[in-house]
């Protein structure tokens, strides 16, 4: 597949439709989630057409991590039961890794605070949240022995 010529600026501008897509493929995970108890006269035709659009997803998501340099998750080698369970999986991965390009790109997109309560000047080099940070290991219970 050619370049489709993703950068921060577009997937910004695509940002409604990438999250649109996102939803998709969930709604797609749950399609293929329900199709494993069907018939197989039944089931068969689904999964053919479910598995050309985890194709068409796959080649988008990868595409798009690739052209923004983050690194994309195998998708083929995923365990399941049946074929139906690997394609929930796929698309679950596959909305997983959407979803993290379009947090990463927020991220790139926001200006950076500045050192002089939003002037301008060197900007103040981010920090994880105090909630996110590791805290340090409980106190130990006294030894009763």
């Amino acid at each position: 597949m050619g370049r489709m010529g993703w950068n921060v600026e577009e997937v910004e501008r695509n940002r409604v439709v990438l999250e649109r897509i996102l939803a998709f493929l969930v709604a797609l995970a749950a399609l293929a989630d329900r199709v494993a108890g069907l018939p197989t006269p039944i089931r068969l035709p689904v999964l053919a057409i479910l598995g050309r659009g985890e194709a068409a997803a796959r080649s988008l998501v990868t595409g798009l991590a690739h052209e923004l340099g983050v690194p994309a998750c195998p998708v083929a080698a995923l365990p399941a039961a049946d074929e139906a369970g690997r394609l929930a999986a796929r698309f679950r991965v596959l909305a997983l890794m959407l979803g993290t390009i379009l947090a990463w790109v927020s991220c790139l997109a926001r200006p950076l605070p500045c050192a002089g309560g939003g002037q301008t000047g060197a900007p103040v080099p981010w920090s994880m949240p105090v909630a996110l940070q590791a805290s340090p290991a409980p106190p130990r219970a006294p030894d009763t022995s």
